[in-house]
C-alpha cells in the first residue's frame, strides 16, 4: 500500500514529446472496388457543347456515405450557365446509383488574341472578349440547378485538386480555448487538492501533445474508411479534343466484412451459451407448458429453453421460429442478456426509433459487441457469421476474465495521506485517538493511516505533554484513495466462521466459541472440508419447526477492484465479487400437535431469513471480503425437501455498468408437500476496503418453490396437485459506494414460475409424493382471469381463487392467479361458491358449476379498490330483443350480491324505460341482475358498480311468444366495449347433406325450396352485441358448428383483444336458455370455436378453444378432414 508518486512524470513528458513529435500524418484510403462509375458525353450537331454524365453504382454489399461527384472543368471550356460540377449524396444503399449532369461548351476564339490578368476572370473568359461571363466555380456557391442534381458547385482549383486529403483540419483555435479551460479546470483542482507539482506537469504534457492529437485523430475516421475513383471520356468540340474528368469521394462503414453466412435464430443461442459458459443443464417442461409451440422436435430445444428459462430472450409470442435468420437486435438483445448487464439509457443513433430494446442495444455498442455503421444500427439487418464471430469473441472476453491465483495489487492512498508507521503508539476511545508517538505530522484536516489501514480524518488537534490528541470522523472516499487496483482469488478460511444468534458449532475454534451466545441451540454446525461448513438446523417458526441438514461449500472467492480515484473523478474499470459454491441441502417444515404432525385447516404462511453466520476473507491488505450465509423460506403446512445448488454467482461492474454474474444450477425434489413453500440457501457477499467502505455488496438466494391446491376428500384422504418450479433472486449495489456513485442498484428474478428451469406439475397424497392421486373422483377445471374493475386489461397478480362446495367452511381448493391473472383450479364435478380475495381490493363471491374432464370457463373476475368500499356507485345498460335488437321497455332487474347468484337476499330491484335501458345507483360491489319480461325467457347478468362510468353493461332476452317463429337453435352473443366488431358464424349442411351453408354477416339468410332454414337475426358493428343467429330448420342427421370471429382484429392472429373482451355466448335449445359460455381468457387469435351442435341426439357439445382458421366438418362421427371454410372480409 502507497501514495501514488509524481517522480516519473519528466521521463512520461519526454516519452511523449518524442512520441507526439514522431507521429505520421496519415492520408485516407482509395478503393474502386466498391461503386461502378463512368462518364459519358453526348455532342450537339453543331459540335460547340456536350451533355456530360458522370454515372455512379453501389455496387457492393454495404451501403456507403458521404458520396461526391466532383467534375473537372478542363482550360478551354466554359459551364453552361445553371448548371453545377458537384452532385453529393448522404447514403447510396448497395444497388442504388446516382449521376451528375452537366453541359459544357466551347470557349469563343479572340481575333485580336492577346490575354487578360487572371485577377479579371469574373468579365471575361481566359481568351478575352466576351462580356458573359463564364460562371468560375470557386465563385458559385448558390446550390446549383437541382433539375441536374447538385448541391453546390464549387470546384477545387487544380492545386487543389491534384493534393492529397490528409485529414488534418485542426482548428487552432479549439485547441487553445480546450487548453485554457483544462488549465482552469487543474489550476482549481491544484489549489484545493495541493497537487501542484504533478498537475502542473500533466498540463505541460497536454500543452505539448494536444495540437498533435487534435490534429492526427480526425484523419482515422471511427466509423468509416475512405474510398475513391476518378474517371474520364475524350470529347471534340469545335476543331479540339477536350479530356472530361470527375473525381468521386465516398464513405464505407468501418465493420468486419460480412461472410456471407447468415445465423438462424437457434445456431445464435446455442454459440451464445456456449460463449458465456452456460451449464448444460437439461430443462424439465411438461409439453402443455412449453413456452413455444414450434420447439418441440427441434434439435436446439434445450438451449431456446435454458435461454428462455435464464430470461435471455425478448418478447415473441408463442412461436420461436428456431430456423428464421437472427436479427442484428435479436442478437445484440440476447448477448447483453447473456452477459447479465442491467441496460440504462436509451441508444441515440440515427435509426434509433426503428429499434424495440434501445437500453440493450446501447450496452451493446457500448460494450463493443456491436458497431455502429454512419451512426446507424440497422436492427432488422440479419446476423452475418462474422459479425456474430466477432461479437462472440467480445462475449467471451467478457464472461471468462481469468482471475490471478495469487492476491497482487494494492491500495493507493492521495499523496496527502499521512501513513502512521508501524511503531506508532496511541490510544483510542471512540472517536478520538491519543498518540504519544508516530503523531507529530497529523493536522487538522489531515488524512491519516493507522497501521492496521483504517482512514481517518482529523478534526480537531490538540498537543499536550507530548501527546497528539486527536478528534477524528470518517473521512470520503473519494480525499482518502487515488486508486484501488487489487484482485485474486482468496481462500475461505473457515476456521474464522462467526455463527449468527442462536447458532452454536459442536467443533467450534475459541473464535466461534465466543460466538455462541444463547443457551437455547436453533442450529448446530460443525467444520468439515477446508472451506466447507455443514448445519444442523431445528428452528421454531409460528406453530410449527424448521428442521434440516444444510452443507455449504466455499473454496474460494474471485475478486476485482479497479476503480481510479483521481482529479477527474471515480472511473470503476472493473470491480466484481465472485462466489463459486456448492450447497447440498435437505429438510422440511411441519407443525406438530400432541406428538403427531398434521396440517391445519388454515395455512398461515410463515416467512423470514434465518441467519446462519458471517465469514471474512482476506484479500490483499485493505480488502476484506465478508460471505453471510442464511435460510430463506416463505412455508405453509407440511414439506420435506432434497435441494443441491452448484455453480458461481456474483456481481460484476465493467467500464461503470453493472452486470450479474450467474451459472447456478439446481437439483430439487419434495419428498413431501402439503401446503405451500419456498425455500433455498441465501448468500451475500461484500467487498469492504480499508475497514471503511462497502465497495461492491450482492445478496442471491435460489431453490424450490411449490404451490398447489389442497383437496381434503369425504375418506380424509388429502391430495395437493403442485407447480413446482425454481426461483432465483440475485440483488446488488443495494449498500455499496458504487451503488451511491452511479446511483443505480438492482434486483434480478432469474428465475421464478414462468420461466424456471425446472417447471412440472407434482402429485402428493397424504403429504407424500405419487406419480398420479390414486383417489378415483371425476374432476374438471375452473379456468380464469382476475382483473381490476376499472381497466379490465390490468391483471391483478397474485388474487387468491378459493372454492367451497355447499355451506363448507373447509376450502375444497385454492390457488392463485399468476402474472397475467390468469388461473386454474382442478376440482370433483359439482356446484360451488368461488370467493375470490387480493390485497387492496373489495373480495366477492361467484357461484360456479365445473364439469368432469372439462375447462370451465368464468367470465373475467373483476375486483373493485377497497378505497371504494361503501362509496356509492352506478351501473347502466340496455336490454334488447334477442331477434330484432331493440329496446326491451318494462323489463324489471333484481339485483343481488356475488355474480352467478341466482337465490337469496334481493338488495335492489329496477326496471328498464321505453328505450330498454336502465340506470341504478347503489353500494359499490359485484352483482348478479336476474331479468324477466313476460314473453322473454328470464335471463342473468353479471354488473359491477362503480363510483366512475364503466360504459354499458348491456344484455339480451330471447322472446318466447306464440305468435313468433319457433328456432331449434338460437345463439346471442355480447361483448364489452372493446373490440367493436365481433362476428358470429354458423356453419351446417343444407337439407340433402351434399353441402354446406354457413350464416354471418357475408351471407346473413340461408333458405332452401323457399323454406327458411338459417339467418343472422341482428349483426352489431359498434360494441356489446347483441349477434343473434338461428336455425329454423336442422338436417337430423347433421352437425353444426357455431364460431366468433375478431372482426376488429382480423389480420392480427396474435391479438388478444377478443380473449379481454369479456365476450359471452348464450345458447337456447328449443326455446330454453341451455348454457352460456363465456371467452376463454388467457388466449390469442381472432377465432373463437364455441361449440358444436349434433340434429340427431339433440346435445351440444363444448369445443371453447382458438383456432387457427374457420372450418367445417361435414359430420363429427364420420372420419373426414374439416373443411377450410372461406369468407368475405369486407363489410
Amino acid at each position: 500500500m502507497r501514495t501514488k508518486g509524481r517522480k516519473f512524470l519528466p521521463l512520461l513528458l519526454l516519452s511523449l514529446i518524442l512520441t507526439a513529435a514522431c507521429m505520421p500524418t496519415v492520408a485516407l484510403a482509395k478503393s474502386n472496388e466498391d461503386v461502378t462509375a463512368e462518364i459519358t458525353a453526348e455532342v450537339s450537331k453543331d459540335k460547340t457543347s456536350a451533355e456530360v454524365t458522370v454515372h455512379l453504382q453501389n455496387t457492393g454489399n454495404e451501403p456507403v456515405s458521404k458520396v461526391r461527384i466532383q467534375g473537372v472543368l478542363p482550360e478551354g471550356l466554359s459551364l453552361e450557365e445553371g448548371d453545377t460540377l458537384t452532385k453529393e449524396e448522404e447514403t447510396l444503399a448497395p444497388g442504388s446509383e446516382t449521376a451528375l449532369q452537366y453541359t459544357v461548351k466551347a470557349a469563343k476564339t479572340q481575333d485580336n488574341g492577346g490575354s487578360q490578368d487572371s485577377g479579371d476572370r469574373e468579365e471575361s473568359n481566359q481568351n478575352g472578349g466576351d462580356k458573359n461571363p463564364s460562371p468560375n466555380p470557386d465563385q458559385n456557391d448558390n446550390g446549383g440547378n437541382p433539375s441536374k442534381g447538385g448541391d453546390k458547385t464549387t470546384t477545387p482549383s487544380s492545386e487543389d485538386a491534384d493534393a492529397v486529403d490528409t485529414g488534418d483540419s485542426a482548428n487552432p483555435v479549439i485547441f487553445i480555448v480546450v487548453c485554457m479551460a483544462a488549465a482552469g479546470v487543474i489550476l482549481i483542482v491544484c489549489i484545493r487538492k495541493k497537487k501542484g507539482k504533478g498537475l502542473l506537469s500533466l498540463l505541460l504534457v497536454a500543452a505539448l501533445v494536444g495540437p498533435y492529437v487534435i490534429g492526427v485523430l480526425p484523419v482515422k475516421a471511427a466509423d468509416s474508411r475512405q474510398g475513391g475513383l476518378q474517371v474520364a471520356a475524350d470529347v471534340v468540340l469545335g476543331d479540339k479534343s477536350y479530356t472530361l474528368t470527375a473525381d468521386i469521394s465516398y464513405s464505407l462503414p468501418e465493420t468486419v466484412a460480412p461472410s456471407g453466412a447468415v445465423l438462424t435464430r437457434a445456431r445464435w443461442i446455442d454459440e451464445l451459451l456456449a460463449a458465456v459458459n452456460a451449464p448444460e443443464t437439461e430443462v424439465v417442461y411438461d409439453n402443455e407448458t412449453l413456452p413455444f409451440t414450434d420447439i418441440d422436435s427441434h434439435a436446439k430445444k434445450n438451449q431456446i429453453l435454458l435461454a428462455y428459462a435464464n430470461q435471455l430472450l425478448p418478447e415473441m409470442g408463442t412461436e420461436f421460429r428456431p430456423d428464421a435468420p437472427a436479427d442484428r437486435e435479436f442478437a445484440a438483445y440476447t448477448a447483453v442478456k447473456a452477459l447479465g448487464f442491467q441496460p440504462v439509457k436509451d441508444i441515440a443513433c440515427a435509426d434509433a426509433a426503428a429499434i424495440t430494446y434501445k437500453q440493450e442495444v446501447e450496452t451493446a455498442v457500448a460494450m463493443e459487441l456491436f458497431q455502429l455503421t454512419d451512426e446507424a444500427f440497422r436492427p432488422a439487418e440479419e446476423l452475418t457469421q462474422a459479425e456474430a464471430d466477432a461479437a462472440l469473441s467480445k462475449v467471451r472476453e467478457i464472461a471468462n476474465v481469468e482471475t490471478p491465483e495469487e492476491n497482487t495489487g494494492e491500495v493507493v492512498y492521495d499523496e496527502d495521506a499521512i501513513i502512521i508507521p508501524e511503531d506508532a503508539e496511541y490510544t483510542m476511545d471512540g472517536t478520538t485517538i491519543t498518540f504519544t508517538s508516530g503523531g507529530d505530522m497529523i493536522t487538522e484536516g489531515s488524512i491519516f493511516i493507522l497501521p492496521d489501514q483504517t482512514p481517518y480524518k482529523a478534526v480537531t488537534v490538540q498537543k499536550t505533554d507530548g501527546a497528539v490528541v486527536v478528534e477524528t470522523s470518517e473521512p470520503d472516499i473519494q480525499e482518502t484513495l487515488d486508486e484501488i487496483t487489487a484482485s485474486g482469488t482468496a481462500t475461505a478460511d473457515m476456521s474464522g466462521f462467526i455463527p449468527a444468534e442462536g447458532v452454536t458449532f459442536t467443533e467450534a475454534a475459541p473464535a466461534m466459541a465466543k460466538a455462541a451466545r444463547v443457551n437455547v441451540v436453533d442450529v448446530e454446525g460443525s467444520l468439515a472440508a477446508p472451506g466447507k461448513v455443514n448445519f444442523k438446523i431445528h428452528k421454531k417458526i409460528g406453530k410449527g419447526e424448521l428442521y434440516g441438514n444444510v452443507a455449504i461449500n466455499l473454496p474460494k472467492i474471485k475478486y476485482k477492484a479497479d476503480v481510479d480515484l483521481g482529479w477527474g473523478g471515480f472511473n470503476i474499470k472493473d470491480v466484481y465479487l465472485k462466489f463459486p459454491l456448492t450447497i447440498e441441502a435437505t429438510g422440511g417444515y411441519e407443525v406438530k400437535k400432541d406428538g403427531g404432525s398434521y396440517v391445519p385447516d388454515d395455512y398461515i404462511p410463515n416467512g423470514g431469513l434465518l441467519e446462519l453466520g458471517k465469514l471474512p476473507i482476506a484479500g490483499i491488505p485493505g480488502v476484506t471480503i465478508y460471505a453471510q450465509i442464511g435460510i430463506k423460506y416463505e412455508i405453509s403446512g407440511k414439506i420435506e425437501v432434497v435441494c443441491n445448488i452448484d455453480g458461481e454467482t456474483g456481481v460484476q461492474v465493467l467500464n461503470n455498468r453493472l452486470r450479474k454474474v450467474d451459472s447456478l444450477e439446481a437439483d430439487v425434489d419434495f419428498k413431501a408437500l402439503a401446503g405451500s413453500a419456498k425455500i433455498g440457501p441465501s448468500l451475500s457477499g461484500l467487498l469492504e476496503v480499508c475497514k471503511r467502505w462497502d465497495l461492491i455488496d450482492f445478496g442471491v438466494s435460489a431453490g424450490p418453490e411449490a404451490s398447489g391446491e389442497l383437496l381434503i376428500r369425504n375418506t380424509e384422504l388429502m391430495c395437493i396437485d403442485a407447480n413446482v418450479f425454481l426461483y432465483g433472486e440475485l440483488s446488488a449495489l443495494d449498500e455499496g459506494v458504487i451503488g451511491d456513485w452511479l446511483d443505480i442498484g438492482y434486483t434480478w428474478e432469474f428465475w421464478k414460475k414462468e420461466n424456471s428451469p425446472l417447471k412440472a406439475n407434482w402429485h402428493f397424497e397424504n403429504f407424500s409424493r405419487v406419480d398420479h392421486c390414486t383417489y378415483e373422483e371425476e374432476t374438471g377445471k375452473i379456468v380464469g382471469r382476475v382483473a381490476d374493475a376499472a381497466d379490465r386489461n390490468t391483471s391483478i397478480t397474485g388474487a387468491t381463487i378459493t372454492a367451497y362446495q355447499g355451506d363448507s367452511t373447509t376450502a375444497a381448493g385454492s390457488t392463485q392467479a399468476g402474472q397475467d391473472g390468469g388461473f386454474e383450479l382442478s376440482l370433483p364435478a359439482g356446484d360451488y361458491k368461488i370467493k375470490v380475495t387480493a390485497a387492496g381490493y373489495q373480495s366477492f363471491e361467484c357461484d360456479v358449476t365445473v364439469e368432469k374432464d372439462k375447462e370451465n370457463y368464468t367470465e373475467v373476475l373483476l375486483m373493485i379498490d377497497e378505497q371504494y368500499e361503501g362509496v356509492t356507485g352506478s351501473a347502466r345498460g340496455r336490454i334488447t330483443n334477442a331477434v330484432t335488437g331493440e329496446g326491451i321497455h318494462g323489463a324489471t332487474l333484481t339485483l343481488r350480491r356475488g355474480w352467478n347468484k341466482t337465490s337469496g337476499d334481493v338488495v335492489a330491484t329496477t326496471e328498464t324505460n321505453e328505450y330498454g335501458d336502465y340506470r341504478i345507483e347503489m353500494a359499490s360491489g359485484n352483482y348478479t341482475a336476474t331479468i324477466e319480461r313476460d314473453g322473454y325467457v328470464t335471463v342473468t347478468k353479471n354488473i359491477v358498480v362503480f363510483p366512475m362510468d364503466l360504459g354499458m353493461q348491456n344484455a339480451s332476452m330471447n322472446p318466447n311468444g306464440e305468435d313468433l317463429e319457433a328456432a331449434n337453435l338460437r345463439v346471442v352473443l355480447t361483448w364489452g366495449e372493446t373490440p367493436s366488431d365481433l362476428d358470429s358464424h354458423l356453419l351446417g349442411p343444407t337439407a340433402d347433406g351434399s353441402d354446406y351453408f354457413h350464416i354471418y354477416y357475408g351471407n346473413k339468410r340461408h333458405n332452401e325450396d323457399s323454406v327458411r332454414i338459417a339467418d343472422l337475426d341482428v349483426d352489431d358493428i359498434t360494441s356489446y352485441g347483441p349477434e343473434t343467429t338461428s336455425l329454423y330448420q336442422k338436417n337430423e342427421s347433421g352437425t353444426y358448428s357455431f364460431y366468433v370471429h375478431d372482426y376488429s382484429n382480423g389480420g392480427n392472429s396474435e391479438s388478444t383483444a377478443m380473449s379481454q373482451s369479456g365476450a359471452i355466448v348464450e345458447v337456447y335449445l328449443d326455446g330454453q336458455l341451455y348454457k352460456a359460455y363465456p371467452v376463454p381468457t388467457g388466449k390469442t387469435g381472432v377465432n373463437w370455436h364455441v361449440f358444436d351442435y349434433d340434429a340427431a341426439t339433440n346435445t351440444i357439445t363444448d369445443v371453447n378453444q382458438f383456432t387457427e382458421d374457420i372450418t367445417y366438418q361435414p359430420n363429427a362421427n364420420a372420419r373426414m378432414a374439416a373443411i377450410p371454410v372461406p369468407m368475405d372480409e369486407t363489410k
